[in-house]
């Protein structure tokens, strides 16, 4: 009896050490930044027809898959030391994907993204990245692109909330292919991508069965959109400058990159060429 009593008064003792550091930190983060809120509605495989780029051709114009994103282009730090022992966002990209019944995540709408930002004056580029879902044709490469507004200066102070919404749209500046970010300071910090190959682009099939069927790479920095022959659709990244993962595949398919970045062999035995 003694011990039961015991280990709960533990299990209480944990319980309020950790609410206690979690305020603790709350407090700090409130006090030394704010936030960016960026938010996302659409529901996938909704909406359309899919909307090209001036001069983006080839597009069946079939229903899509919609992110809402914010690029953080530059920042200059109130203090610099709070802003060095900061780990921003992958690739400095803000993002809120679509909801609902999909094949990125099952979520309630509207999904709603939160990062916290050390004080200082950004510089921050809104956009929407649309891209067609394939509705299982495995010849079709489904066209992507991303519609963006003008960059502008932001000032956050302790305690700000910066909200972009939840209003998606296809208007302005439009970029084929990935997200519209630059390769900026904010990525190259991370080191995530220093070494690593240019993969984005369209690819092949290699074997050992559906041989020369398209497959397409949409990269942005380290992150990686993988389309298979069948249309299939996987989110990734790089693991080391020579091998990637699919995570949405066979609970996380890795794949070796060749040094001339060319082909990917894959563990599941099978290989894509360009």
């Amino acid at each position: 009896m003694c011990n039961k009593y015991l280990l709960t008064g533990i299990l209480v003792g944990l319980l309020l050490t950790a609410a206690a550091s979690a305020q603790v930190n709350a407090d700090w983060q409130k006090a030394n930044g704010g936030w960016i809120v960026v938010k996302n509605s659409h529901i996938y495989n909704t909406g359309g027809p899919f909307i090209p780029c001036p001069g983006q051709t080839d597009c069946m114009g079939y229903p899509v898959h919609v992110e809402h994103g914010v690029c953080i282009d530059a920042v200059t730090f109130d203090d610099p030391s709070v802003g060095s022992s900061w780990t921003p966002p992958d690739n400095g990209i803000i993002l809120a994907k679509d909801c609902g019944a999909n094949e990125w995540m099952d979520v309630d709408c509207p999904v709603v993204t939160e990062f916290w930002v050390p004080a200082g004056t950004y510089t921050l580029t809104e956009f929407t990245y649309v891209s067609e879902v394939n509705p299982g044709d495995p010849g079709y490469s489904p066209c992507t692109n991303a519609w963006s507004r003008a960059p502008r200066t932001v000032v956050i102070k302790p305690g700000d909330v910066v909200d972009f919404g939840e209003t998606v749209f296809m208007e302005g500046p439009c970029t084929v292919g990935g997200y519209p970010c630059s390769d900026g300071p904010l990525g190259s910090t991370s080191g995530s991508s220093v070494g690593r190959a240019d993969l984005g682009g369209n690819w092949k099939m290699g074997g050992p069965y559906n041989a020369g069927r398209p497959c397409q790479i949409i990269q942005q920095g380290n992150t990686l959109t993988f389309i298979n022959e069948n249309g299939d659709r996987s989110a990734g990244e790089f693991t080391d400058s020579a091998t990637v993962v699919a995570t949405d595949w066979e609970g996380g398919l890795s794949g070796a990159v060749s040094a001339e970045g060319d082909r990917i062999d894959w563990a599941n035995k099978t290989w894509w060429v360009r």
